[in-house]
């Protein structure tokens, strides 16, 4: 098979396949052959599995300063977005003035060309 024909299955396809010769017993040969995949292929997914295993059983715990790490970034970028607000809520006000002055300027400019012609 070349790398055109190549097939990729997702992490459940391989799981689904898996699971029909771990839990229903069918033989790899009739699995390989019907996925069109080489059992070389089966049995690297096979080893994935079991050393991978592990992390069904962990803990919650193990979990949760994985989560712990990501609610500490959560947070700082939280923090980043909130000083973004105060720059805006400060910067805001001056630009909307700022604003009204180039308008009214520009306003101002074009009665003073239009009452000249």
């Amino acid at each position: 098979m070349n790398d055109n024909n190549r097939r990729y299955f997702s992490p459940e396809q391989k799981v689904a396949i898996l699971r029909e010769h771990l839990i229903e017993g069918k033989a790899v040969s009739d699995l390989c052959d019907k996925h069109h995949i080489h059992p070389t292929v089966f049995y690297q997914w096979q080893r994935q599995f079991f050393e991978n295993g592990t992390a069904a059983f962990e803990s919650k715990q193990s979990h949760s300063r994985v989560s712990d790490g990501y609610q500490k970034k959560i947070e700082a970028l939280d923090g980043l977005t909130q000083w973004q607000r105060l720059i805006s809520a400060a910067v805001n006000p001056w630009s909307q003035r700022l604003r009204r002055e180039v308008r009214s300027a520009l306003e101002i400019s074009r009665r003073s060309d239009s009452s000249s012609r």
